[in-house]
């Protein structure tokens, strides 16, 4: 029952992330990397490579700063383990430390597209997949092991760091260590300046903190968000094959009246918007009860409920339909899929993304 606990903790904490797989690698760009709003970033191929999906072309590239590199294991955009967070300016991402069993996804680096460098910020035990951002200031939560005299693990402990990309200053914000990672969700304006509300890995506790994660104090669990007059209540459930599930209602804030929206639907799912600023008027899922599930995606409706077919693929594909918040899903009216053909069980093999016109409903894969 521990073990399912924690599995089901970890999977929470991390079901904002796309599939872990590789891919083939994309071709090498025949021209310099050029900044621009038309892109998805996403990585695969042999050397887990950062890769830029274009819009306009439809090609994919990997968009590494060295003219003369031959992308393979000393690329500086390879062995990409995570995504961590885009920004206009920036790619964070980190990578696994080589030949360590205690470090995974711990060395963090920042790309500057700009500047077309690329710059190793910390090498620890494991970086937290989530990032908050107050204006161009990174916040994130990274961890180091405590070992016992005879060198087994102790415990596990974790810290908040603030970077500044702008004085390229990485700041440890914690006086004493933390049992688990915090993610920053929001933050607030108050007769005391900002304030941050940051939510543990568990979803079962929330602090508020001035910037720099002093005077903390326990708050409560954030309201919702309201679109239309309702809240969207997300509930997971433990399956008996380890898997989770969810279950969303609608709840109408007024009447305090619950309705089922959906429900044994897959981890990867995410609200849909017409446009990336707008409130979302449904939900895009898939569901566990359906066989060949993860080759098609249903849009959910929230004005009536109703449902609708959004992309099925063949069979022998696969859909992350994906709420991985540090990656740039939707550019205007383009949202991004990453998607791919599994191998045998549930190793997966070749990757790219599938991108769907809103204004025309119609979708293409993005190719090397």
């Amino acid at each position: 029952m521990k073990k399912r606990v924690l599995l089901f903790l970890l999977i929470l904490s991390l079901f904002c992330s796309c599939f872990c797989a590789c891919g083939d690698t994309p071709d090498t760009p025949d021209m310099p990397f050029e900044l621009g709003d038309q892109c998805f970033y996403f990585w695969g191929g042999n050397n887990h490579n950062l890769v830029r999906g274009d819009i306009t072309t439809r090609r994919s590239s990997i968009p590494c700063p060295d003219p003369l590199c031959d992308h393979g294991e000393n690329c500086p955009v390879g062995n990409v383990a995570k995504i961590n967070a885009v920004t206009e300016k920036r790619i964070y991402f980190s990578k696994d430390t080589p030949g360590s069993i205690y470090r995974f996804n711990g060395d963090l680096y920042c790309y500057d597209l700009e500047n077309g460098t690329v710059e190793m910020l910390i090498s620890t035990h494991q970086i937290a997949p989530m990032f908050g951002f107050v204006g161009e200031n990174a916040y994130f939560a990274a961890s180091e092991v405590v070992f016992t005299e005879e060198g087994s693990v102790d415990r596990v402990l974790w810290d908040i760091y603030r970077y500044d990309p702008n004085a390229k200053q990485l700041q440890k914000l914690t006086q004493e260590s933390l049992p688990e990672p915090y993610h920053l969700q929001r933050t607030k304006e108050t007769q005391e300046g900002i304030r941050l509300i940051w939510e543990s890995s568990g979803c079962t506790s929330y602090i508020e903190t001035d910037e720099n994660f002093q005077n903390l104090r326990k708050t409560e669990k954030p309201a919702l968000d309201i679109f239309n007059g309702y809240q969207y209540v997300l509930t997971p459930t433990i399956l008996e094959d380890g898997n989770v599930s969810f279950k969303m209602e609608q709840l109408n804030v007024k009447t305090q009246e619950r309705k089922l929206v959906a429900d044994r639907i897959a981890s990867s799912l995410r609200m849909y918007r017409e446009t990336p600023e707008s409130e979302p008027t449904g939900l895009l899922c898939q569901f566990l009860d359906e066989p060949d599930c993860y080759s098609r995606v249903y849009l959910i409706h929230f004005s009536d409920l109703s449902r609708e077919v959004f992309i099925e693929l063949p069979s022998e594909y696969a859909i992350s339909v994906g709420t991985y918040h540090y990656d740039r899903l939707q550019i205007g009216p383009y949202l991004a899929f990453k998607c791919g053909k599994p191998k045998e069980g549930k190793e997966f093999g070749s990757w790219s993304l599938y991108v769907v016109d809103l204004r025309t409903k119609e979708g293409f894969f993005i190719t090397k």
